[in-house]
């Protein structure tokens, strides 16, 4: 079933509100349960997501999270307090719904896309888990995308970028306002620390409508800077940290956020790994889903820190549809042995298009993620790192050819709360 999901309309994009309401209208609208917090943006929405439910998981609360696009398995999309649901939980909806809204042959032109399916499938999922509290995350855009059917308790923007231009605009203030879409009349909005001035004025113009705030890497003082997490998730960190003191008034405890940002963690975002090679020698890997521009450029910065230590090699793949500006500078920067993976998925990068990204000096290889890997983990010398970066599914083909599955993908300790 989840194949024939899969293959059927995994990448369809239909902007509009319409069939998604409809859905919800004629499910009872499951995604009522409970107060839902929304989060758009371009760049630091699973971040954000992901450490505000560890937030609020400390402080007793049972969070749904809906996330995308998933590592490894399908299930990851769909967190009760930070774990991934099972396939047992999450099939029988699956197939649910897919009769219901998603089969073409039956429901015809106004089958819900792969997106809105999932979108449903995690209003009923979080129904059925009787959560507190439940958080989505925003897939493309704001303004018309699925997520935005739902009505929020309070809405959340990240930092804002240039991408699917094609849908949102060519320009930072056009991408901007199409994000700010979740925002709602009388409802907070949370604005996190942006890189572009003209980005921010649109946002905070359009957040009048709601209390709205606009925190910032400052206002995080040192309680958690010396944790060893990358500026980039603390900059996210105070994002989730204001939205969790609006949504929870004077239930906000300090020591609980604390507790929360303790445990938490977001596999591919900056995230070191080890793993033993043929002959056991163990080398460690960053992996970071610095998959555009701008994430490009925050991790060039992060590794400018010299927290993160020496690269002796790099690993990475790219979508045609993502621009990747700034990446020819951070691999000469490196200077290191790069191979390039060949995704699987139609909407890879060409292995002609792999090799125009990367300077001809220091490309290595090209071939699948295992294989990639396992040449830069025996080519890297001892006491240097193996930088894997670039898109979301290159992460999860790389989790894949370490063995790891989706109960891998825990985001945050279970028993924050206790």
């Amino acid at each position: 079933m989840k194949r024939r999901l899969f293959e059927q309309n995994r990448f369809t994009i239909k902007l509009g509100l319409e069939r998604m309401r409809a859905a919800f209208r004629a499910e009872g609208h499951p995604e009522q349960c409970a107060p839902a917090i929304v989060v758009a943006g371009t760049n630091g929405k699973g971040t954000v997501a992901s450490s505000l439910g560890a937030i609020l998981g400390a402080h007793g609360l049972r969070v749904g999270l809906y996330t995308s696009p998933h590592l490894v398995g399908f299930e990851e999309r769909f967190r009760v307090g930070g774990v991934p649901l099972t396939p047992a939980q999450v099939l029988p909806v699956l197939e649910d719904v897919y009769a219901r809204y998603g089969d073409v042959t039956r429901v015809g032109e106004d089958a819900l896309t792969f997106f809105e399916l999932t979108t449903l499938m995690a209003a009923r999922l979080f129904k059925a888990q009787h959560v507190d509290v439940a958080i989505y995350e925003v897939g493309l855009g704001g303004r018309l995308d699925a997520v935005n059917a739902i009505e929020p308790a309070l809405s959340i923007i990240t930092t804002i970028d240039r991408d699917h231009e094609a849908y949102l605009g060519d320009t930072l203030a056009a991408i901007a306002g199409e994000k700010a879409g979740v925002m709602r009349a009388g409802v907070p909005v949370v604005i996190g620390e942006q890189e572009h001035p003209e980005a921010f004025e649109v946002l905070w113009a359009r957040a009048s409508v709601g209390p709205r705030y606009a925190p910032t890497l400052t206002d995080e003082g040192e309680t958690d800077l010396e944790d060893g997490r990358s500026w980039v998730a603390r900059r996210h960190h105070v994002t989730a940290r204001c939205a969790a003191r609006v949504y929870l008034g004077d239930d906000y405890d300090e020591d609980a956020v604390q507790r929360g940002l303790k445990f938490w963690r977001w596999p591919g975002r900056v995230e070191r790994r080890t793993v033993a090679g043929v002959d056991g020698v163990v080398t460690g890997l960053l992996l970071d889903a610095a998959h555009n521009p701008a994430g490009i450029a925050a991790l060039r910065s992060e590794l400018l820190t010299g927290r993160i230590g020496e690269v002796g090699g790099v690993v990475w793949g790219a979508l045609e549809d993502k621009r990747q500006e700034g990446l020819d500078a951070l691999l000469s920067e490196l200077g290191v042995g790069v191979w390039a993976v060949r995704i699987n998925t139609s909407r890879a990068l060409s292995e002609e298009g792999l090799r125009g990204y990367v300077p001809a000096s220091l490309l290595r290889g090209v071939g699948d993620a295992a294989q990639c890997l396992r040449q830069a983990i025996a080519a890297c010398d001892e006491g240097k790192i193996v930088l894997c970066f670039g898109s979301i599914y290159l992460l999860g083909e790389l989790y894949e050819a370490m063995g790891l599955g989706a109960a891998d993908m825990v985001t945050e300790h279970v028993d924050m709360a206790g």
